[in-house]
């Protein structure tokens, strides 16, 4: 017990439960402690107007009046809000995916270069092409 840097020693500055360390993890005078009430950065703090649940909080995730809201069904630019012009899927959206209007869809029947189009002269498997490996009206089979 007389030594300076022994474990236990509780003279000793640096030990690990000094109550009067000012380093200590469960002190309650140390403003930087983690579930210290009077820390103004605590994460549940009532009083923290950053907080992650405070429903004063202009930023909260789920609040009613936020203009950025995700689900606020005022928000012209929600991801499933009807009226919004480029919604995704949007029945008025001329480039929408799956438009069945649109000249460039995927399957589009009347779309010339798509891959297994019959009309198409250079298909890889076009009875009428006169190219084809295995056609049988070719002089060299």
């Amino acid at each position: 017990l007389e030594n300076t840097g022994q474990r236990y020693d509780l003279e000793s500055s640096g030990n690990r439960y000094d109550s009067e360390n000012s380093g200590n993890r469960f002190n309650s005078e140390n403003t930087g402690k983690r579930y210290g009430l009077e820390t103004p950065g605590q994460r549940y703090d009532s009083e923290n107007s950053g907080k992650r649940y405070d429903s004063e909080n202009a930023g909260n995730r789920y609040d009613s009046e936020n203009s950025g809201n995700r689900y606020d069904s005022e928000n012209s630019g929600k991801r499933y809000d009807t009226e919004n012009a480029g919604q995704r899927y949007a029945a008025e959206n001329s480039g929408k995916r799956y438009d069945l209007e649109n000249a460039g869809q995927r399957f589009d029947a009347e779309n010339s270069g798509k891959r297994y189009d019959l009309e198409n002269s250079g298909q890889r498997y076009d009875s009428e092409n006169t190219g084809p490996r295995y056609n049988s009206e070719q002089s060299g089979n």
